[in-house]
C-alpha cells in the first residue's frame, strides 16, 4: 500500500481487492461446475447410447447365428438374455422421456431461484438417474446370461 494513502482509503483498497479475489474465485468455481456438469452430461449421453446400441446389437446378432449353435442347452439363459436386452432398451427409452421432463423442471426452478420465489422439489430428475442406473444393470445382467449361454453351448 503506499504510504500517502490514508488509512482509511487503505482498508478501502484492502477490501476492494478482497471483494474481487472472491468474485474471481467464484467464477472459477462457477466455470469448474460446468464443465463437470458438461462432462457428466456426454457421460450420460455416451453411456446411453451404447446400451442402446450393444443391446440392439446383441439381441440382432444371437438371433443371427442362432442356428449356428446346435443342440442347444440351457436356452433359458438365452430367452432371460433377450428379455434382459429388451428392458435395457426399453427402459433407456423412457429414461429419455423422463429426462427431457426433468430438464423442464429444472429451467422452472432455475426461474423461480432468480425470482427469489421458492422453488418445487425436484421429481423427475431422481426418476431419471434410477431408470439409467436400472437400464444398465439389465444391460449388465442380460450380457452375463448370453455369455453364460454362449460358454455352455461352445464348449
Amino acid at each position: 500500500m503506499s504510504e500517502h494513502m490514508t488509512e482509511e482509503e487503505n482498508d478501502y483498497e484492502y477490501e476492494l481487492r478482497k471483494y474481487e479475489y472472491e468474485l474471481l474465485k467464484d467464477k472459477r468455481l462457477a466455470d469448474y461446475r460446468m464443465f463437470i456438469n458438461e462432462t457428466r452430461r456426454e457421460t450420460t449421453s455416451n453411456l446411453s447410447k451404447a446400451v442402446l446400441t450393444f443391446s440392439s446389437g446383441s439381441i440382432a446378432l444371437s438371433i443371427a447365428f442362432l442356428d449356428k449353435l446346435k443342440d442347444l442347452k440351457f436356452s433359458l439363459l438365452l430367452s432371460c438374455s433377450w428379455a434382459l436386452f429388451s428392458c435395457a432398451v426399453i427402459i433407456m427409452i423412457i429414461s429419455y422421456i423422463t429426462g427431457s421432463k426433468s430438464l423442464t423442471e429444472q429451467e422452472e426452478n432455475a426461474e423461480k431461484f432468480y425470482k427469489d420465489t421458492e422453488q418445487e422439489p425436484e421429481y423427475w430428475t431422481p426418476i431419471t438417474t434410477n431408470l439409467l442406473n436400472i437400464s444398465v444393470i439389465c444391460f449388465g445382467l442380460a450380457l452375463f446370461f448370453l455369455m453364460s449361454f454362449l460358454v455352455v453351448n461352445t464348449i
